[in-house]
């Protein structure tokens, strides 16, 4: 806050709005992060091994690329 809002805007109205709309937005972010988790959980046990396998895969792939 201190380096986007306080050197632009002094007054109180603004600083106010913008902690309000930091807020909301953190509080909805994390409401979709923990939604979408336990949607995801049921998911990824019922396919755990396929899962396992296809990340490890992605994960070896990203790790060659890089290097290459």
């Amino acid at each position: 806050m201190s380096a986007f809002i306080l050197p632009f805007n002094h007054s109180l109205t603004s600083i106010v709005l913008y902690l309000t709309v930091t807020i909301l937005l953190g509080w909805t972010a994390l409401l979709l992060w923990s939604g979408f988790g336990s949607i995801f959980k049921d998911f990824f046990s019922k396919y755990d091994k396929s899962f396992r396998l296809i990340m490890s895969l992605l994960l070896l792939y990203s790790s060659i690329t890089i290097f290459l």
